[in-house]
């Protein structure tokens, strides 16, 4: 720890150190430049850097070049990459513990416990009072089989690890790192599709990124009833909810519990769903009901667990029940009206094809796949039984030895045996014919929702 003059025995700096990253980037006139940041770090350094490299305008890009830790059990466990943000409110956490914590951390990360991610590390340091170490002269025969062995003692766990920060959004305003982050209240897309009817191209995200049939059903209904304009999507490896976006801004409702109880994984998808139009005009000239058109906008998870949670809205108690007030309403209304406005900002300068979003997206599970087959697009049995039936597209069956055509004679056998567990996929050639199925069975569940209301409408009208 040369870089670290004057440490005492628990690494640390006179100055009090815990991090020291050096980040490279290029000046306006193209040459590389320096500079290294001390944590804890004052908000205006941090602002400063970031000035210099020109973030957060686009172009110049920063890298972290290296990073080291006063305390040395960090070296081995700190990620590849950390935002400004969690680095500088991990390192104020641990900044806040006295010397007997610090090591007492020191272990626990030594031990490999809770330090796989970020927000681990950060929840250690809020965890450290269900620890204990104790020193070698200190330790009895009885002991030593009830904890795990450190350099610095023998440390053992006991009660419940808490969570208190789960993602960026969990770091008061105050103690944030970077001042323009903190104006950062939307959830940035990764991925935009203007313009397009959302009924199928949702309908096609159940079958690519997972098999969603069973909810496919009520998603797409609660679509083409048009009871918003915004709508999110959610699609995890527990099934797939689509909702009214503002439910999901309400604290306490399943919605909102939903979406931000789920894990940041590689198959969790948030979709944000923006509706522009839902007439058309009949042959006479009258306006009659079309399709539902509008922008689909794929978000990373944390970045909306983020917005939510900065806009969430709590509900007022009366007589003991929970409601949420017209004010209410309307505040979270006019934050997804800037979301939205947000969005297609950037849909103009960067959109995307849906071929392009759906291959991208059915990465993860095609991975899963017991055989996956790179450059091919995994659908779930549904869509590969329909499509294969109508003849829509060529649909393959992973084997052991590569994919199998399918004849559509087969069509008759998929999803006869439970027990059968097979994958089925289509080249992105064959996306098209993914789209004509979409389509047809979007437009079937869209009829049978009106048919069910006619007949209940029909009901009521007879009592």
């Amino acid at each position: 720890m040369n870089e670290y003059e004057n440490s005492g025995a628990n690494g640390l700096s006179v100055r009090d150190v815990i991090f020291r990253e050096t980040y490279v980037y290029a000046e306006a006139d193209g040459r590389r430049a320096t500079r290294t940041i001390d944590y804890p770090a004052p908000k205006e350094e941090i602002e400063r850097l970031l000035a210099d490299a020109g973030i957060p305008a686009k172009g110049r890009p920063l890298y972290a070049e290296s990073l080291s830790s006063a305390i040395r059990e960090l070296y081995d466990r700190m990620p590849d990459s950390s935002n400004f943000d969690e680095l500088n409110y991990l390192a104020a956490r641990i900044q806040a513990l006295d010397t007997g914590q610090r090591e007492v951390y020191a272990a626990a990360v030594e031990a490999g416990l809770h330090c796989i991610r970020l927000d681990e590390l950060i929840n250690l340091a809020e965890n450290i009072v269900n620890f204990e170490l104790t020193p070698p002269d200190k330790q009895t025969n009885s002991e030593i089989g009830e904890g795990i062995p450190t350099s610095k003692g023998l440390l053992t766990e006991s009660g419940e690890f808490k969570q208190p920060y789960r993602f960026v959004g969990d770091i008061p305003p105050e103690q944030r790192a970077t001042e323009f982050l903190d104006k950062l209240n939307y959830p940035d897309p990764a991925n935009i599709i203007e313009n397009v009817e959302l009924t199928p191209l949702t309908l096609q995200l159940h079958a690519v990124c997972g098999d969603y049939a069973e909810d496919a059903v009520l998603n797409i209904e609660r679509l083409e009833g048009v009871k918003s304009s915004e709508y999110l999507l959610l699609l995890t490896a527990y099934g797939a909810m689509l909702t009214e976006a503002s439910h999901a801004y309400r604290v306490g409702t399943p919605q909102y519990n939903c979406l931000m109880d789920v894990e940041n994984k590689p198959e969790s998808y948030v979709f944000a769903l923006h509706v522009t139009n839902i007439w058309t005009k009949a042959d006479n000239g009258e306006p009659v009901r079309g399709p539902v058109i509008g922008d689909l906008v794929s978000v990373a998870l944390r970045d909306q667990q983020w917005d939510i949670q900065l806009n969430a809205k709590e509900p007022t108690m009366v007589d003991g029940e929970r409601h949420f007030t017209s004010e209410d309403y309307t505040a979270v209304r006019r934050h997804l009206d800037r979301v939205t406005e947000q969005h297609r900002d950037i849909g103009i300068r960067e959109p995307m094809g849906t071929a392009e979003l759906l291959a991208a997206v059915n990465r993860p599970f095609m991975s899963k796949a017991e055989y996956p087959q790179e450059g091919m697009i995994r659908i779930c049995q549904s869509a590969a039984k329909e499509i294969l039936a109508r003849g829509d597209a060529d649909v393959y069956r992973l084997m052991e030895h590569g994919a199998i055509l399918q004849s559509k004679l087969a069509a008759v056998h998929i999803g006869t045996n439970s027990a059968q567990k097979s994958a089925f996929a289509i080249k992105p050639d064959g996306l098209p014919g993914l789209e004509k199925w979409a389509k047809r069975t979007a437009a079937d569940f869209a009829r049978q929702a009106q048919n069910r209301g006619e007949h209940k409408k029909n009901r009521d009208t007879e009592r």
